[in-house]
């Protein structure tokens, strides 16, 4: 689950508090100033901006979830993981014991089960939202991502967290 703005039209990563909300970018936007942090062992540079809460079009939590034999598998493996994409096939994970013993998962931990599976075998892809912050309650429309587009958006979604 990430967060994300709508600002200037655009779907931004973002933190909000109850005063302002922090856009985070990997490309240059403007107005933006880069900035980098350690996160462990790596160094990470983003792009942010600090705006007034009344700059952004509402704030919200989006969480995918993978549609898959019919059945939707929520997408807990991050895609910061260098094992996000590998081999055409992504890491799909899930907490429900009942998914995971019907789709041949792999036990992780106490919790957790993981499956490796085919792009191509994506039936479609839905984002939940929900909005936070001072924008809570308001409407939130959720997004679904068909087959044609599944690859595109996964990409996508790796290029967002990928270090320079």
């Amino acid at each position: 689950m990430s967060e994300y703005a709508i600002y200037k039209n655009k779907k931004i990563l973002s933190d909000v508090n109850s005063k302002s909300v922090r856009l985070f970018s990997k490309v240059k936007l403007d107005d933006f100033e880069k900035t980098t942090h350690r996160n462990g062992f790596s160094i990470i540079s983003w792009y942010e901006k600090e705006v007034n809460i009344s700059d952004v079009d509402i704030v919200f939590e989006e969480t995918p979830y993978i549609k898959y034999l019919g059945e939707y598998h929520d997408l807990l493996c991050s895609p910061q993981t260098s094992d996000f994409i590998k081999d055409d096939s992504i890491k799909i994970c899930t907490t429900s014991l009942e998914l995971a013993l019907n789709n041949g998962y792999e036990r992780i931990d106490k919790f957790g089960w993981c499956k490796i599976v085919k792009i191509d075998d994506i039936e479609e892809i839905v984002l939940r939202r929900k909005a936070v912050g001072p924008f809570k309650g308001q409407d939130c429309t959720d997004v679904i991502i068909k087959r044609d587009k599944v690859r595109e958006y996964i990409f996508e979604l790796k290029r967002e967290y990928e270090d320079e």
